[in-house]
């Protein structure tokens, strides 16, 4: 365990790996909605932390999670998982599993994926809600659970689909002071400046983690065509990462506009602030980014000023 401050409820190493990694994280996957909304309704009367001890044993006896092959499954194999002792023994929570699979698969048809049918319901925004205690269900809960239940789906009441929404980030429900309710900074500019020393300054001012965008958009690059191969491995990363500080040195014809206009936050769902770190006037080198305009604000003279001194900053900026 490291010292960032989480939500309450994410204690022991398991819980708060599941906390950083996937909890209120905008997922859109089909294969892994369809393993949440399962697992979802295995916890229903029990805690989120007994199913994710039993998540790899239910990967296992479930088929890897696999929607077509859990919506084949007959008595015979019904039987054979109520013996093992490994995954929640219930019988009607691994008979809704059955059904609730094949559902799903009808709607991903019908839809053309189930992804497109659930993020509809806010129009692929997440909602962001400030209450405090957490509440157990929402309206948006109930309008999704009233039509997963119209389509013969089991297991699905407003609070279990509210949970559901939460893990997979449809929901973002993160206390107000723990450090995944905090947008990604992103520090971009030349290799000159000393990007590292002030990420590592501003991720101590301000509750952030560091992480390391250049090493995990080499391994992301891989699934892209060449000329696109960073600015999408940007994008997933951002879309998929809270609460972190990042570098990244550019260089002049390197990334499509597209990345580095004024949406540039809006692209990234409101979760990613950018800041052009320069050692002297924007000239030439921020021309070679972007439009003058799309840096106002964002735009730090680094030249004479220590890193501990332009962290302090960018914080205020925050």
């Amino acid at each position: 365990m490291d010292e960032w401050k989480r939500c309450a409820w994410a204690r022991g190493e398991k819980m708060a790996r599941y906390h950083d990694q996937e909890w209120c994280v905008p997922e859109h996957r089909d294969g892994k909605l369809f393993e949440m909304l399962l697992l979802e309704g295995f916890q229903a009367g029990l805690s989120w932390s007994t199913v994710l001890n039993k998540r790899e044993a239910f990967r296992r006896a479930l088929d890897g999670f696999d929607a077509r092959r859990i919506a084949s499954y007959g008595q015979e194999k019904l039987d054979e998982l109520m013996q093992d002792a490994a995954i929640i023994r219930s019988g009607r929570k691994l008979r809704a599993a059955v059904d609730n699979a094949r559902v799903f698969l009808s709607i991903a048809e019908e839809f053309g994926s189930f992804d497109r049918y659930l993020w509809g319901f806010t129009g692929g925004r997440v909602v962001r809600l400030d209450a405090s205690p957490m509440p157990a269900s929402s309206a948006l809960s109930e309008r999704v659970s009233k039509d997963l239940k119209r389509r013969g789906m089991r297991f699905v009441g407003p609070v279990i689909v509210y949970s559901f929404l939460q893990s997979v980030g449809m929901v973002d429900d993160h206390d107000a002071d723990c450090f995944r309710r905090r947008p990604n900074v992103l520090l971009i500019g030349p290799m000159g400046v000393d990007k590292g020393a002030v990420a590592a300054a501003l991720a101590r001012l301000t509750n952030r983690r560091l992480v390391d965008l250049e090493e995990d958009c080499r391994r992301l690059e891989q699934n892209f065509a060449p000329n696109q191969a960073r600015m999408h491995s940007v994008l997933c990363i951002l879309e998929n990462v809270r609460g972190a500080v990042m570098t990244l040195a550019p260089e002049q014809g390197a990334y499509p506009d597209p990345v580095w206009q004024a949406d540039f936050g809006e692209r990234m769902r409101g979760g990613t602030r950018a800041f052009l770190l320069l050692p002297q006037g924007p000239k030439e080198a921020l021309s070679a980014l972007a439009p003058r305009d799309a840096w106002t604000g964002r735009t730090i003279l680094t030249q004479g000023k220590s890193p501990a001194a332009v962290a302090e900053e960018i914080a205020a900026l925050l």
